[in-house]
């Protein structure tokens, strides 16, 4: 979300070129601004432990239904 912000990019070039692009452009700048919230709160680290407990959830209970192999 962040690399239109540097012009020198393709992705940049890409989306000057796009004008419907144009009114979402300044959201680019807050990811700066999320990166710091985030690093400073660790509230990152929360969502990454919820969703690995959630996919490895998800995955062993897949497991217990579907045995890869016959016993």
């Amino acid at each position: 979300m962040g690399a239109p912000v540097i012009p020198w990019k393709s992705n940049a070039i890409y989306c000057s070129q796009m004008y419907a692009y144009f009114p979402y452009v300044f959201l680019a700048f807050f990811v700066p601004l999320f990166d710091l919230v985030y690093g400073a709160t660790g509230f990152a680290n929360i969502v990454q432990v919820v969703t690995t407990t959630i996919l490895y959830l998800s995955f062993k209970t897949f497991l217990a239904f579907n045995p890869p192999f016959e016993i």
